[in-house]
This record gives structure tokens, sequence and C-alpha cells, in this order.
């Protein structure tokens, strides 16, 4: 099922939108290519990968691991990685935001309006998208409403307001689509954003 996002959102990313400056910027070795990923529930049914890999809950369905993009693939950061870097896990998660900001700043564009968004940026990122608050509170401020979200795939995210959720129907099964055929599914849930956190939305 096709659907049509005719208008284009503009976001506005300043410098003042980056947690660091050149001045206290952490630097080692691959700080400039360290992301949020996202792995669906599954990933963590072990208790090695809960031991040793650093990541997050971001709510529920909703997991962000940390990966140093190769040339080749991804390598998800582990605790070895930190004691090897002299770096704490605050500063990770700073480093990986401010990759993701210098990603979305020329490279986002959002489809759509309040009855249905899609984001897009490189196929690999969109997920991470929703760790970025300055996007949500600009969007809800430009449309004057919450804002539900679905990350079908790492690649996917889409949107919609809250009051248009029910009528957004065809969006809801293109979502179900993309979780059920994709190669990277992350979640087939949908999720409201409240005082900057993250939950399922219950409609």
């Amino acid at each position: 099922m096709h659907i049509n996002f005719p208008n284009y959102i503009d976001l506005e990313f300043e410098a003042r939108s980056f947690p660091f400056s050149k001045s206290n910027r952490i630097d080692f070795e691959f700080s400039d290519s360290i992301f949020p990923v996202f792995k669906p529930l599954p990933y963590l049914g072990t208790a090695l990968i809960d031991a040793v890999f650093l990541h997050q809950r971001i709510s529920e369905d909703l997991y962000c691991f940390y990966a140093i993009k190769h040339s080749t693939g991804y390598e998800i950061v582990h605790h070895g990685h930190l004691e090897t870097w002299g770096v704490r896990k605050n500063d990770l998660f700073r480093i990986a935001m401010d990759n993701m900001r210098k990603q979305i700043v020329g490279n986002l564009e959002i489809h759509g309006d309040a009855e249905g968004m899609m984001f897009t940026m490189n196929g690999e990122f969109e997920a991470g998208l929703l760790m970025i608050d300055e996007i949500w509170e600009q969007l809800e401020e430009q449309t004057g409403d919450q804002l539900v979200i679905s990350v079908p795939s790492r690649g996917v995210l889409v949107a919609c307001g809250k009051s248009n959720f029910k009528a957004s129907n065809p969006l809801q099964m293109v979502v179900k689509s993309i979780f059920r055929e994709s190669d990277a599914p992350l979640s087939d849930k949908w999720f409201i954003r409240s005082e900057g956190q993250w939950s399922v939305f219950k409609a």
C-alpha cells in the first residue's frame, strides 16, 4: 500500500543544538563513527548481551545500542571499548547524539503533515531520530498536537498527530506490512512522547 506525503516540513538545526564545542570535544578512535542503533526486543534475550553490550531502554519494545560504523558494517559497542577509549557511558551517549545531529543537518527530510509523516535521511539511522528532542519539540509546536510514532524497521520512522491516529488506518497498515517484511524489524507498536519520554501509545 502506497501513502502519499505531498508536503515538506522544514526543521531548523543551528550550531547551538550540538552538545560539544571544539574546546570540550572528547576525541578517541572512532569518536566520529559512533551512532545510536536500535535492536528488536528478542535481541536482549541472553544474559551475555545484557552484560556485555551497552544499551538503554527507551520504552517498551525499544532498546538503543551504540555502534561503530565501519566501511563494511557495524560493530556494537561493549564495555571493553569504553575501557580502551577511557570514555564513560554518559560521554558515549553525548557523542552518539552529536554524531546523529551532524547526520541530520542537510540530510533529514520530513514529508507529510499531522495526518501522516515519513522521515527520510540515509536509510540507516532513521530510528535514532526519536532520541533527538529538538525534532519532536519543533514538530509538536508546528502541528499543535502530540505526535505518535512508529519504527517498524531500523531505517523507517513514521509519525502522525495523536488526534489523527484513528483516521490514519492506511499508515498503520503500512507499518504492519513493513514490520512483517523487513530484514531489520524493530516494533509494530506505536509510541507517544510525554515530558521527553517515550511510552507505548494505547489508542
